[in-house]
């Protein structure tokens, strides 16, 4: 089950243990889907499953559910009454080994049926597994009635799915990939509730709001449908008038903090809608906010056409607040998500960030309006870019803008924030580089800055400058800000090149200016560190900072620092942390002003972890992202499109082609002087395709940027060639220190069985325990052992379930009637589980899996 795998497996465990379950989820969030896969799973191990329904409308009548459960009454019961027959007849089924009682809306069942129930267990001991809604309890009764003992069941909550897993869900449900966009949208107005986010999706296809445009579902209008208004009131059902009063009113304010939340609502109404995950809180500096969950109550309310129940809404919030404007809540807000929310937590980033983004354009906006100035100019600008609106708003702005009107520096960085969007999204670099040299003569006492952004702007478009040493050069006695500037340019340079110990001493020499906590220097450093073979080092520190950016609500800096700790948990094969970091930020979908590559490399990271788990449709819709973005290379790894590519064609078995595309690419990149993206293009074609040739070749450039990250990983190919296991077992220890662990544990395991077949039985004992030693010093994460050619002979869910077939010995015919496919279907399959693994016949693919699929 997609998002529910461990809440499946925990909740087996304790059924096989004798134990009870209570699953607990929000409405709509695949309760009744959780338990029909439970008790699947449960008969397929030969226990029992007494399925029990709770329907609302029949809960008054007594031993409906048990009826309609089709329990019989005990004909042979001394019982003389209906009720004590059923329940001695519950008993006698309830009594055989391995039986489960399951019961799906145990909030809907009748009294009666429910006595029996839990009478029949505390008897027998057998266990019940039931699903109730979030913010209700077992120990009492359905109705409510009090217990006068404790319930003793374990319970089973069900997460809400997170961005990447809704990406999953919605493809299987529509049989095509969404557009980034589109699956956003449907995420944050769910927050990954399942019921809700299928719903939303399906009305959308049904009323063409979304379309298939050239194999990518993509919303072409709001994705808002009165034809769900009525599932979003059986979301509300379980609330009463007052309830649903608050969150209409809390929807008409927007989020607010918990002072006028009090003066508003009557707080024992603020308690049920959280506990019932309806309202949700997050601590601020200095406060709390409130937001409605999920945000699609927002747009429901938002849509009801009654005028006069708002009006009345409307006139009570002005009462209690004396009539004063809401104040705005978007002031630096913190989301601090507890361990509770942390499944939740990325769409109320997305979410609340974005809002953030929104409230800060309005009130520059109002700013700029009431006082046009540079200073409110440029204000308002970076709002707009920020929101990514690069349109006719920002030229005009910039425009009406050019009197120096608000001190020097406002004017040099306005002019430097003019130039970049010259040079970035007008697209013509050299008249932003014109621009940023007039700036300099006519502020020589800035000239530094002016310099020093030229620089970042030609290295962002389009290569290293060769003369980019001078114009670092005289930064002494100049302002803080302008040093804070320059050292950014500086270290987005020197990384780009490889020049990883000058980056780090750049940093390290200015703690206390600004730029210590500014989030593109920040960013740097944590890449420096890793290019640095600092991996441990440059892992904790971007960690660290995107977890600061997400508590800030600071969409540019995650971005950023998201980035770098996305690139580490990649190169060590902790794809599932990876994956959680890249999906919340592309949930938020803004992304930083003027670094226009960050949003590729997210985009082209996202695309080569969906192909290293074997999902090529995925990556193919990143890819498609990406390429819209803008073609060409950029300064680092992950931002040329051929990166993604090259995974891609491996992953079709087209290796050859990959290594071309990859190797073509790696060139133009270094001519351009982006040493570090150019050697992540190489070392991947060298896992494709190796020859001692082209490693020595790479090994020369490697030479020329700093640190061991490279050569770690050229030491490992050589190695892993000539089958030294002296050299497999140092390249291991080097490839943990560097941010491999998962090619590390590879390099051990490939040396062991070369001294094993060796007969150096001694030395291959050794070699385990220092694989093992290693591998104690890794963290708990689940690593890719397999390099990217290994890698590239992932599979389908089609093509393992047809391959696993083939391994049983059945004809494609066979095959196609156990799955129900055509026989061509299955000669498709089979054919490209053969191009991927490299051999020609069924009898050669047998020999290279053996009896299972150990290469997955």
């Amino acid at each position: 089950m997609i998002g529910r795998s461990r809440e499946l497996r925990t909740a087996i465990d304790l059924v096989i243990n004798g134990e009870s379950v209570n699953v607990v989820g929000v409405r709509l969030s695949g309760r009744t889907t959780f338990l029909a896969e439970l008790s699947r799973k449960l008969e397929e191990q030969g226990w029992n499953v007494v399925s029990v329904q709770g329907i609302v409308s029949l809960s008054s009548n007594p031993l409906t559910a048990l009826q309609l459960a089709n329990i019989q009454e005990d004909s042979a019961s001394a019982a003389t009454t209906t009720l004590g027959k059923f329940s001695e007849g519950l008993r006698h089924l309830a009594s055989r080994p391995k039986t489960a009682i399951v019961i799906d809306d145990w909030n809907d069942i009748d009294e009666a049926s429910w006595g029996i129930i839990d009478h029949t267990r505390r008897t027998t001991g057998c266990s019940v597994v039931m699903t109730r809604l979030t913010g209700t309890t077992s120990s009492f009764t359905p109705t409510g009635l009090a217990g006068s003992s404790a319930d003793a069941s374990f319970v089973v909550s069900l997460p809400q799915l997170r961005f990447d897993e809704l990406e999953q869900v919605l493809m299987a449900r529509l049989g095509a990939p969404l557009d980034l966009a589109s699956t956003g949208a449907i995420f944050r107005k769910t927050n990954g509730v399942i019921g809700l986010a299928v719903a939303i999706a399906d009305a959308a296809v049904r009323e063409s709001r979304m379309r298939n445009i050239d194999g990518v579902w993509t919303a072409v209008q709001d994705l808002w449908s009165d034809g769900i208004a009525g599932l979003v009131e059986g979301y509300l059902e379980p609330l009463d008038a007052n309830d649903v009063d608050a969150l209409e009113m809390l929807s008409m304010i927007g989020t607010v903090d918990s002072s006028t939340l009090e003066e508003l609502i009557d707080w024992s109404t603020v308690e049920t809608l959280e506990e019932r995950s309806y309202l949700s809180f997050y601590a601020t500096q200095g406060s709390e906010l409130a937001t409605v969950q999920p945000p699609l109550l927002v747009d429901y309310f938002r849509h009801l056409p009654m005028s006069a129940r708002r009006r009345r809404l409307r006139a009570h919030v002005s009462s209690h607040l004396g009539g004063e404007a809401i104040p705005n809540t978007f002031q630096n807000p913190s989301l601090l998500a507890s361990s509770e929310q942390q499944s939740q937590a990325d769409a109320h980033f997305a979410r609340l960030s974005n809002e953030q983004l929104g409230a800060r354009w309005l009130v520059t906006k109002a700013e700029w309006d009431s006082n046009p100035s540079q200073e409110t100019a440029l204000a308002y600008v970076l709002a707009l870019l920020a929101l990514n609106d690069p349109g006719s708003q920002v030229s005009g702005v910039f425009d009406a803008a050019q009197e120096e009107d608000s001190g020097e520096q406002t004017a040099v960085a306005f002019a430097i924030t003019h130039a970049m969007w010259i040079g970035i999204y007008k697209g013509d670099l050299d008249a932003g580089l014109s621009a940023l040299k007039k700036t300099g003569r006519k502020h020589p006492k800035y000239s530094r800055v002016t310099s020093a952004t030229a620089v970042l702007l030609e290295t962002s478009m389009r290569d290293v400058p060769a003369d980019f040493h001078e114009l670092f050069e005289g930064t002494d006695g100049v302002s803080e800000w302008v040093v804070a500037r320059v050292v950014e340019a500086q270290m987005f340079v020197l990384n780009a090149a490889g020049r990883f110990e000058d980056s780090i001493k750049i940093f390290e020499r200015h703690p206390n200016t600004e730029q210590g906590t500014a989030y593109i220097p920040s960013a740097q450093y944590g890449l420096a560190l890793l290019g640095d073979g600092r991996h441990a080092d440059s892992l904790t520190w971007s960690l660290r900072a995107y977890d600061e950016a997400r508590v800030a609500l600071d969409l540019a800096a995650a971005c950023q620092h998201g980035y770098v700790a996305a690139l580490a948990l990649v190169g060590q094969g902790d794809y599932e942390q990876a994956s959680g970091i890249l999906a919340t930020i592309l949930s938020a979908g803004a992304h930083a002003p003027f670094v226009r590559v960050n949003r590729i490399s997210i985009l082209n990271l996202a695309g080569v972890l969906a192909v290293r788990r074997g999902r090529q449709e995925m990556g193919e819709a990143y890819a498609r992202e990406a390429l819209a973005l803008g073609s060409g290379p950029g300064p680092y790894p992950g931002q040329s499109p051929a990166w993604l590519q090259g995974h891609l064609l491996a992953f079709a078995g087209q290796i050859t082609e990959a290594v071309q595309i990859l190797r073509a690419e790696s060139l133009d990149q270094w001519q351009r002087g982006f040493r570090v993206a150019s050697l992540f293009a190489e070392t991947a074609a060298l896992d494709l395709e190796y020859s001692p040739e082209e490693s020595a070749r790479v090994r020369k450039l490697a030479t020329e940027v700093d640190g061991t990250y490279f050569s770690a990983h050229l030491d490992y190919l050589d190695a892993t060639h000539t089958e030294d296991p002296e050299a497999l077992l140092d390249s291991a220890s080097a490839l943990a220190t560097t941010g491999r662990p998962g090619l590390a544990l590879n390099a051990v395991e490939t040396a062991v069985k070369k001294l094993q077949h060796l007969g150096r039985n001694e030395e291959a004992h050794a070699a385990l325990e220092h694989g093992a030693h290693l591998a104690s010093t890794f963290s708990d994460s689940q690593f890719d052992t397999a390099h990217l050619k290994t890698a590239a002979v992932k599979l389908t869910d089609r093509e393992r379930e047809t391959v696993a077939l083939v391994l049983e010995g059945m004809t494609n015919q066979q095959i196609a009637a156990k799955l129900v496919v055509s026989v061509r279907t299955v000669e498709s399959h089979v054919h490209r589980v053969m191009r991927k693994v490299g051999v020609k016949s069924r009898h050669d693919l047998k020999e290279r899996l053996g009896s299972s699929l150990e290469f997955d």
